[in-house]
């Protein structure tokens, strides 16, 4: 199984849900019983998630944040009292289980191993975000920042 360099240094075995391989499909936008956008450049959104459906929805500009920066803006947000998020890097690529602690800490080398964007959803299914590279946006179900 090939796990991309960004992820090596902090994944462990346990924490993998499942592999791109239909023995192993997982897609955490429709596990969690959300509405996945198939053609993003028709809408307003250039994620997976159907943003228009979910209440309240926030958007957040990571444009001129540091790593450092944007680590600590989101260790305080509502995302930081969950212990556990589960994160696809990618769309249909591998799925994670993280400490919530070891996401905000590794959130840009997760980005740079999707290549385009990636979903995150507490363990519970409560908190959501959506984080999208060429745009350097979060999107997300609480306030951020």
């Amino acid at each position: 199984m090939y796990i991309h360099p960004h992820l090596n240094k902090f994944i462990k075995k346990e924490s993998i849900l499942s592999y791109n391989n239909p023995k192993y499909e997982y897609n955490i936008i429709e596990k969690f019983g959300l509405r996945e956008i198939k053609d993003y450049k028709n809408t307003q959104y250039r994620g997976n998630i159907d943003w228009d459906l979910i209440s309240p929805s926030f958007v957040y500009s990571f444009l001129n944040d540091g790593n450092e920066q944007l680590i600590s803006i989101l260790s305080k947000s509502e995302m930081s009292k969950k212990e556990n998020i589960i994160v696809e890097v990618g769309y249909g690529g591998i799925v994670l289980i993280l400490k919530t602690k070891d996401f905000f800490k590794y959130w840009e080398e997760i980005l740079l191993a999707s290549r385009q964007g990636f979903p995150v959803i507490s363990e519970d299914g409560t908190l959501i975000m959506e984080f999208l590279e060429n745009d350097q946006l979060i999107y997300s179900n609480f306030l951020i920042g």
